[in-house]
């Protein structure tokens, strides 16, 4: 190594440089996008009176998380201001190695800008309604918060709609004196929020729906993991999954990415269980479960089949040796076909019994 080399290896690394707003005669790209928010972003417009420098940022890298941050704007501090005169009122930080990169392209750039432009807002006199100035007769910013602080899998599962509502539901109930005055009632009122009982399954108040359509794929309570596969398919109630079944028969899986040879036959299982547990929701080969002479409530019986037994669309339906109840109508056991919920009846031979429950099937 060269002394010279050895010299600049020794040299603390600098992390920070001012970006020139103009360079060879022409507006460089940076503050090309900002001031064209500015102009175009109507909620932009009291940054038309703010100062702002942008400064390239290098060394900035993934968190364990495996977040990198693209950019940050801050406030310049008191001292900062002292230093600087009236320059500037706030710095807009940018990685630089990821502008350097072809690979980031303008519509990216512009968005990281965009987000850091909607922190910076007038600090507001609360009583005049009119944007601060200090002694100095200088203009007062504040930087707001992040509106929604949600993790991506929350999104997936619930819907960007349902996290802001939740956000929104939270705020207001916080600050409804009433519901509040209500929650100090007596630690064994069923009606006490704190200590209200959980509903059946999740997401359910506790009573199911009257049409099984609207039965939601939670409350079915398919496997964590074939919950989040239908749920990231936009199936998310019983009656998506029916329409699915209905129009693309024996391809209705392919429909759905991830979910495999496997996750057809545990999402069939768990169908045949589900129709069995709620023989409500079930035509039925014979009978309407919504007519008058349905009312009668069948009974169950745990077996165990002697062969693999198939759905209408010839996926497995119950495994051999699998223990499945079974509901039974007279003396004879049948099962729900998962697909077109048609009874399935069952011949002595094809079936050993593991063990009877005379009780009736509740929803």
């Amino acid at each position: 190594m060269s002394p010279a080399d050895a010299l600049e290896e020794r040299r603390k690394k600098t992390t920070l440089r001012k970006v020139p707003r103009k360079h060879a005669g022409k507006i460089t790209q940076p503050y090309a996008i900002m001031e064209r928010l500015i102009k175009e972003v109507e909620e932009f417009a009291p940054l038309k009176m703010a100062k702002i420098i942008i400064v390239w940022k290098s060394g900035w890298k993934p968190t364990k998380d495996d977040i990198l941050r693209h950019a940050q704007i801050r406030k310049l501090t008191e001292l900062e201001r002292e230093i600087w005169g009236d320059e500037y009122d706030l710095c807009m930080l940018l990685h630089r190695e990821l502008w350097q990169s072809s690979r980031f392209s303008e519509e990216e750039r512009e968005i990281d800008i965009h987000h850091e432009m909607l922190h910076p807002v007038p600090e507001v006199d609360d009583k005049t309604g009119d944007q601060k100035m200090d002694d100095r007769g200088r203009l007062c910013w504040r930087l707001r918060n992040h509106p929604i602080q949600r993790f991506p899998e929350e999104i997936d599962r619930y819907g960007l709609d349902k996290i802001i509502h939740v956000d929104e539901t939270a705020k207001s109930a916080v600050n409804d004196e009433l519901s509040q005055e209500e929650a100090k009632a007596e630690e064994n009122d069923e009606k006490r929020p704190l200590l209200r009982q959980g509903a059946e399954t999740p997401g359910s108040n506790g009573e199911w729906p009257a049409d099984f359509r609207d039965v939601t794929i939670e409350q079915v309570q398919f496997s964590p993991k074939l919950t989040k596969v239908f749920l990231k398919a936009g199936v998310k109630t019983l009656g998506n999954l029916v329409d699915l079944q209905k129009d693309h028969g024996d391809w209705w899986s392919k429909k759905i990415k991830g979910l495999g040879d496997k996750g057809v036959e545990d999402a069939s299982a768990r169908l045949v269980a589900f129709w069995a547990e709620h023989p409500e929701y079930c035509d039925g080969a014979t009978q309407d479960a919504t007519a008058p002479d349905s009312e009668a409530t069948p009974g169950r019986m745990l077996i165990t089949l002697k062969a693999d037994l198939y759905d209408c669309n010839g996926d497995p339906m119950v495994r051999r040796g699998e223990p499945i109840s079974a509901l039974v109508d007279g003396d004879r056991p049948y099962l729900i076909d998962p697909v077109d919920r048609e009874r399935v009846y069952l011949a002595a031979e094809d079936y050993e019994v593991a063990a009877a429950a005379p009780e009736p099937a509740t929803a």
